[in-house]
């Protein structure tokens, strides 16, 4: 079982470290069977952190619905939906800040993600009829499975930066209109109806920037599922590191002496 450079890719770092491995040499092992973890902590608390913006812009949603059903009650409540406004258009602006560094570094990661594809393509197209003793290349029969990988990471931050790039120009065109609802909130001749109509673009925005919010969330969790071990077939564990040790992405975490070669891929879903 080899790790495998899509890892890296996502922000594993230079090195990755095995939480846990749960094979010995001599274990026999079975297709699909767990072979060990990388350690997700520090993209546990990634997650908890996009989850917790996510959940804070989602509560925000709520609060703006409830303002719009005091501007009914009397015009005295104006005062109360021009706080809610002023801290509806401040989380705002908070959230395009997070939106456009998410944006940067989606397409950093993109760069590395396409540069890593075309030296697997280039590898696969022209991989070597005999690898030479301690050369450190991966397999031939993993390179598909590296790609494949690599293509679908490309794909799913393209969608991710389609989504917030659109986003952003909602909530440009946006704020401009709800700043302009605020300067009627401040003038004594405005309407509760224009106050209500304020607050219903302010929500409108914030439930846009709710829904966007969760693309940090959905990046973090794809780096997740790319940790497991597995095996890929029926065989005998020849060598295993121990856990807690740290490899650099490409280095062999277990192997498995089995009817033909094969590699478990860490950060892929794909055995070959």
């Amino acid at each position: 079982a080899n790790l495998s450079t899509v890892g890296a890719t996502y922000g594993f770092g230079s090195f990755v470290r095995l939480a846990e491995v749960s094979v010995s040499v001599g274990d026999t092992v079975t297709v699909g069977q767990s072979l060990g973890r990388v350690d997700t902590s520090g993209l546990a608390a990634q997650i908890a952190a996009a989850e917790a913006d996510a959940a804070v812009a989602a509560a925000q949603v709520g609060l703006l619905g409830d303002a719009i059903d005091t501007t009914y009650d009397k015009e005295a409540d104006v005062k109360d939906a021009k706080a809610k406004v002023l801290d509806a258009i401040d989380k705002i602006h908070d959230g395009k800040k997070k939106l456009l560094k998410a944006r940067s570094s989606a397409k950093k990661t993109r760069v590395d993600l396409v540069a890593k594809l075309h030296a697997a393509e280039d590898l696969l197209a022209n991989y070597p009829p005999m690898v030479p003793p301690g050369t450190n290349l991966p397999p031939k029969e993993a390179l598909p499975g590296m790609i494949a990988g690599l293509k679908a990471g490309i794909k799913k931050l393209d969608a991710g930066v389609r989504k917030i790039n659109s986003t952003l120009r909602t909530l440009a065109k946006g704020l401009k209109k709800a700043t302009s609802g605020l300067r009627k909130l401040n003038d004594a001749l405005v309407t509760i109806a224009d106050a209500r109509g304020s607050l219903r673009d302010v929500k409108k925005l914030a439930t846009l920037q709710a829904d966007a919010l969760t693309v940090s969330v959905d990046l973090a969790r794809l780096q997740v599922t790319l940790a497991e071990l597995t095996s890929p077939v029926n065989g005998v564990v020849v060598s295993a590191v121990l856990a807690g040790s740290a490899l650099a992405p490409g280095a062999t975490a277990v192997s498995i002496r089995a009817s033909r070669p094969s590699t478990c891929l860490l950060y892929t879903s794909r055995c070959v």
